[in-house]
């Protein structure tokens, strides 16, 4: 089951990067308006948002610290 929760995001350029890195992988462009990209996405990025958001989730569980989580 796919669970969206809408927040205001806020990162670093880091983050930022990678975001676009990922997206000119799927050859698309990253849409960031005050730091919320889920009110202005298609169904496919918000599978790969959730998609990341579980593997975070799963590190955490296996205590993986944040430094190793990064790609």
């Amino acid at each position: 089951m796919i669970n969206i929760v809408k927040k205001k995001l806020e990162f670093d350029d880091e983050l930022k990067k990678k975001i676009e890195f990922i997206c000119g992988f799927c050859n698309t462009i990253p849409t960031i308006i005050n730091g919320n990209m889920r009110d202005y996405t298609d169904l496919l990025h918000l599978i790969i948002l959730n998609n990341l958001e579980n593997t975070n989730a799963k590190l955490i569980r296996m205590n993986i610290k944040q430094s190793d989580r990064l790609i």
